[in-house]
This record gives C-alpha cells, structure tokens and sequence, in this order.
C-alpha cells in the first residue's frame, strides 16, 4: 500500500516537472538595451527625431557611464526599429523613468507620441513626463556632473520638485485619463538647460493634450496650494518692500507648514458661473533680516501684507492658466458631476477663459525663529 502512494507521488512529481519545463519568454539582460529616458522632438522636415539613454553593459558589468543613440521616423514604433537596429540588441522600455518632450514637439498633440508606450505591455507608465524649453536631445545631452546617468539626474530632480511642493505628482499612468477628460486638463515639470545645467523652472500647462503655457516655481507653488496638493515641504520668497537700500531686506522667505483651502463654485440661472477659492497658509518664517517680528502687531502686519501679496499673485496665476486654456483645477469636471445641465450649455473650450475667479489667500505666520 505504500509502495503505491510511493509509486502515485513519484508520478505526478514528474507531470508537474514536466509542463514547469522552464521560463520559454526569457529574455536575457545581455540581449537588451534598458531603455532609461527617452526623448522626442521634431526635425525640420516634420520627421520625429528620438533619443534614448542606456546604461552600458558589458559582460563583466553594468558601467555608470550613459550610451545616447538618437535615430528619425515617421512613428514612435518606426523610431523605436531604427533605435534597435543601430544598438544592435532589442530595446526594453521596462526600466523607463522619465520621457522628455521638446517644447516645439509638445505643443502639439501629445499622444500620438505617447500611443506606443501605452500599447506595449513591457512599458514602465511610471515614468515621469516633462516638457523642456527647446529640444529634448539637447536636454539630455547636458554634461551632468553630479551623477553619470542622465535619467537618474533628471528624476532627482524631479522628485525633488514634488517633495518640494514645485510640480505635481503625476506619471504616464496618472496622466493618460486627464488627455481624454472635456473637464480637465495637466501640468507636468517644465524643464531648461542653460549654460550646460538642467533646471526645473516651473510646470508645462496643457489644454487636452497641447502645451499651451508656463508657471514658474513659486505660481506653480502657489497653483498646487488653492489644488489642495501640498507636499511635504516648500517655501516661498516674497518682496514685502521697495524702499529699502540694501536689496535682500526687501524680501521675506517663509516655509508653508501648512495649508487648507475650500473651493466653491456657484451657478447663476443664465449659467454664469463663478468660482470661490479660500486658501489659509500657516507659514515659519526663516528669512527676513528685519528681525522685527517681535511684536503682536508687527506680526499682523506682516500677516496681512503677505495675505496681500498671495492674493494678488493668485490673481495673476488663475489669468495665466485661463489664457493657456488650462483648467488645472478641474472646475469642467466639477461641473458635469454637478451641474450637467449647465455643462451640456457651455462651450468649455471658449467659456472656461470667461468664467469668474475669486481666489482670496490668507496667511497666518505662526513660527518667526527662536530669537525673537
């Protein structure tokens, strides 16, 4: 009787090694190219011109150094043949962690250009989407001098930015949804590379899939606040006054230790609408070398200057964002969950720049150093 459940066992053993007969769809680091960035732009003859960065492999290891290959076509997919043909190996888009658009490309729908990456189940819709003021392959062929591998670089930075409170945390993934939303648009990072240093210099505003505009980093600060997406830190500089002899006394800078905001839209009967947005900032101020904040009234003076001045730039960030067309804030979105009778009456596209804006910031400086 145990002679044969010894037989029985024995037996499936060998059918269970039998149909486990090995990974068939291996495929073998030796005989890829990693794909870490990549970047496209337009050449003149309307042609797409794309660029890749891959860690170089050898068989004794993988090196710090970067391998750039760029190549032309007519498609992403056509690139992409051309881009395996001249490095010799199949190109694995697996490990991608930042895609780079040229800002003459991006102004131009943006997925066609995304389409392959979407499609192709080996892709990483992780990765990080930026937009560069002039092309990307110069972009990425900055010398980087903190570090040997450009798309490491690049995604520091990044990262940094959102830890930072500069650019939103959005990917490929998060952002593809938003392309096809009426009542909706994005902002990505906004890149420049100047004087051989790549900088983050703000967000790339979209309207649908177009790049149609810029904030900088402290608009973009700002317009990430009234979003209600704070990130773990950040800070903002202010000029607080003009007539001060020596320049750096004019100016305050103060952390934003936290925030609240309560938006508000409102619907007239002839669907006029209005959009209400309260932001409260509780700031630390770690830089302001009047060092006068000694008193209860010099810090409710300080309080409703800097309230002020946040209002004001509000103001100039909502009007930046209606004349790009993009309705970061998602107010169209707003709309068709809550008034789709009055969505169903507006042209979005045309009425968005004409709706109301009311942004009222408040600041309340809680911490001013451990002198004073």
């Amino acid at each position: 009787m145990k002679g044969q459940a010894f037989s029985v066992k024995c037996f499936l053993i060998v059918i269970v090694l039998f149909f486990l007969c090995g990974c068939w769809d291996q495929r073998l680091l030796k005989e890829t190219t990693l794909l870490m960035s990549a970047g496209f732009d337009y050449t003149e003859d309307g042609k797409l011109l794309g660029t890749i960065t891959s860690p170089k492999i050898t068989k004794e290891k993988v090196e710090d150094k970067a391998q750039f290959f760029s190549e032309s076509g007519s498609t992403p997919n056509q690139v992409r043949n051309a881009l395996d043909r001249k490095v010799g190996e199949v190109i694995d888009p697996s490990k991608l962690r930042v895609m780079i658009l040229g800002s003459e490309l991006a102004a131009q729908p943006i997925y066609p250009i995304l389409d392959l990456y979407y499609r192709d189940p080996r892709s990483s819709i992780s990765a990080k989407l930026v937009v560069v003021e002039g092309t990307a392959k110069d972009a990425m062929s900055v010398p980087i001098i903190h570090s040997q591998k450009p798309s490491e670089y690049i995604l520091d930075l990044l990262l940094s930015a959102e830890e930072s409170t500069i650019v939103p945390n959005l990917n490929l993934q998060t952002i593809c949804p938003i392309m096809f939303d009426p009542g909706q648009d994005f902002m990505v990072p906004y890149l420049t590379a100047k004087n051989d240093e790549l900088k983050v210099q703000g967000v790339a505003m979209f309207n649908n899939q177009e790049f149609t505009g810029t904030l900088d980093t402290s608009e973009s600060t700002l317009f990430l606040l009234m979003d209600n997406k704070k990130s773990r830190d950040g800070s903002l500089t202010l000029k607080v006054s003009d007539h001060e002899k020596q320049e750096i006394k004019n100016f305050i800078t103060f952390n934003l230790e936290h925030s609240k905001v309560n938006r508000k839209i409102q619907v007239s009967e002839d669907d006029q609408v209005k959009v209400d947005i309260s932001l409260v900032i509780k700031a630390e101020v770690n830089d302001y070398p009047h060092d006068q904040l000694t008193t209860r009234e010099e810090v409710l003076k300080l309080n409703n200057k800097l309230s002020e001045l946040l209002t004001e730039k509000a103001h100039t960030v909502i009007k930046k964002m209606q004349d790009a067309n993009c309705d970061g804030f998602g107010i169209g979105r707003e709309l068709i969950g809550l008034y789709p009778e009055t969505w169903k009456y507006l042209d979005w596209e045309k009425d968005y720049s004409k709706i109301e804006f009311n942004p009222t910031v408040t600041v309340e400086v809680i911490q001013h150093g451990i002198i004073n």
